[in-house]
């Protein structure tokens, strides 16, 4: 069993790192390039320099913030596995909530049984997941993420709303070939970018700061 643990934390390390390498890739490769209108510098609310994006330099910006939903929803569906370890999706849950800009941030869950919405911080959220009364939990996103354009704000940062096609399948006994809870919903997640300089000495490239803010139910569909 130590063995098929290891074997399993050890790929969700490597799935992390790959995605993590990509996204810093993606930024870094697309902000270097030279384009004939250099991005503008300005100084926000606190005085710090913050950057103006090229047209270029936004389509990095939403292909980054792309697969930070991934990253999202890659940690939601592990935690809800039951097949891992409970310290493993415990230490999954502590890296999924470094996502988000702090943990006031709340999810939104719906319940098809009680027809309400319940508003969960993020913290509790992921607790509950890992410790749901039920042998099987599916959490599986059924489309590709959609972003709106970012707008920029007066603090430096760009915001944008993204929408998760989220299929959630719950098995109270692990006998069971049909589901015992079922929902499809669409969830819509609030999110903040920041493009800044390097403060490393003599190091001038263009980094890139994403968070997630709240997450919540935008529309239930039919099953």
């Amino acid at each position: 069993m130590k063995a098929l643990s290891d074997m399993i934390k050890a790929k969700h390390v490597g799935i992390v790192t790959v995605l993590l390498l990509l996204m810093g890739g993606i930024c870094h490769n697309a902000c270097a390039q030279k384009s004939k209108k250099r991005p503008e510098a300005t100084l926000n609310e606190e005085g710090k320099t913050t950057i103006v994006l090229t047209d270029q330099q936004r389509v990095a910006f939403l292909g980054a913030i792309h697969k930070k939903l991934w990253l999202l929803q890659h940690f939601i569906s592990q935690i809800a596995n039951k097949s891992i370890p409970v310290e493993e999706r415990e230490e999954m849950a502590d890296e999924a909530i470094k996502l988000f800009m702090d943990e006031n941030n709340y999810i939104q869950v719906y319940s098809k049984t009680t027809g309400k919405t319940e508003q969960v911080p993020i913290r509790t959220y992921f607790h509950r997941l890992i410790h749901i009364n039920a042998d099987r939990v599916d959490i599986t996103f059924y489309e590709v993420s959609q972003l709106s354009e970012l707008r920029e704000g007066n603090d430096g940062y760009h915001y944008g709303v993204a929408y998760i096609y989220q299929d959630t399948k719950i098995y109270k006994s692990a006998e069971l070939t049909n589901p015992s809870y079922y929902d499809k919903t669409i969830k819509k997640v609030d999110t903040r970018a920041k493009l800044y300089r390097s403060e490393i000495p003599m190091d001038n490239r263009l980094m890139m700061e994403v968070r997630f803010g709240n997450i919540k139910v935008n529309e239930v569909r039919a099953e």
